[in-house]
């Protein structure tokens, strides 16, 4: 009798045990955020080419759309034939409570938007690259879902014209254009911009001759233009670099079918084609297109921090 009740006295404590084990499970691992990125760029002739470590801020939100990790910054990182944007400090985990989050990220990273209301100041300058200002947003993530490709796409708006030289006199020219925006706030939750642009300052057009042609480049906010819309301005200068004459400034907003004459849209470029007459600068719309961002493999780029790959890995 006492042994079959240490028997059962036995059992009962195996079971005992064996519930613990089942009612108290080791806690689950978080689960990190895993982003890959397509943001390698056009000939690098005419756009910034991406290298490792370039730095991206990334936000993750709930549901509503309210914060949950602020201007993380990540690191590009082309080692694989896809991009991925590497944590510099922790990792973000997902929720545990398995709740759907979205993510927001863009280029280039700007420690003091946190601070300013989650927004970045985007400034344009000389020879700026058309994908300088990047934004990308992923919904959906959640612990079991926690991978996401972000399709990043510029901020900003291009305009390009090839103009004709029918004028023997003229060796090359300058050119600006009048009223569009240079310098604006852009909320980085919301991927817009906001406020008042400033559009004060005239911005230097890039102009490269060719083959009795001219061909002009220039990067502006893809946001609202001044009151009237932008316009470009051409000066005619002979050999000798001395002005010959100043052109009547090219109103472009109508023309490029901008809307209210005025707002440029982001990840755009307007095609102009036009010809220079002793007494006349005609310019006409051909089209637009997208800006050009290609993904990270086909980028020809070969080094990541301070290592240079080696080509015949796949490291």
């Amino acid at each position: 009798m006492i042994k079959n009740t240490y028997i059962s006295a036995a059992l009962a404590l195996a079971l005992a045990l064996s519930g613990c084990c089942h009612d108290d499970p080791s806690p689950a691992r978080p689960s990190a955020l895993v982003l890959s990125a397509a943001i390698y760029d056009i000939a690098a002739e005419d756009a910034s080419v991406w290298h490792s470590g370039e730095p991206f801020g990334v936000y993750m939100l709930d549901g509503a759309g309210a914060p949950l990790s602020y201007n993380a910054r990540h690191l590009a990182d082309n080692r694989g034939t896809t991009g991925y944007l590497v944590p510099e400090g922790t990792p973000l985990y997902l929720p545990s409570d398995g709740s759907q989050v979205s993510v927001t990220a863009y280029h280039p990273y700007d420690e003091a938007a946190a601070s300013n209301g989650n927004r970045t100041t985007i400034t344009i300058r000389g020879n700026m690259a058309p994908d300088a200002c990047l934004w990308a947003t992923a919904k959906n993530l959640s612990k079991t879902q926690p991978r996401a490709t972000l399709g990043f796409k510029s901020q900003l708006a291009q305009i390009r014209a090839r103009i004709l030289n029918n004028d023997p006199a003229t060796a090359r020219i300058v050119a600006r254009i009048e009223g569009a925006p240079g310098k604006c706030e852009f909320d980085i939750l919301e991927g817009r911009y906001t406020g008042t642009p400033d559009c004060s300052s005239p911005l230097g057009i890039t102009v490269k001759a060719t083959e009795g042609a001219f061909e002009l480049d220039v990067v502006v906010a893809a946001t609202e233009s001044a009151e009237g819309g932008p316009g470009i301005v051409v000066t005619a200068l002979d050999k000798s670099g001395r002005e010959i004459r100043t052109y009547p400034k090219v109103a472009v907003g109508a023309m490029l079918g901008l809307e209210n004459g005025r707002t440029f849209m982001p990840n755009t470029v307007y095609n102009l084609a036009g010809t220079l007459d002793p007494a006349n600068l005609h310019l006409q719309f051909t089209g637009s297109s997208p800006i050009c961002v290609i993904t990270w493999g086909t980028d020809p780029d070969e080094e990541f921090g301070t290592i240079i790959k080696d080509k015949n890995t796949n490291q």
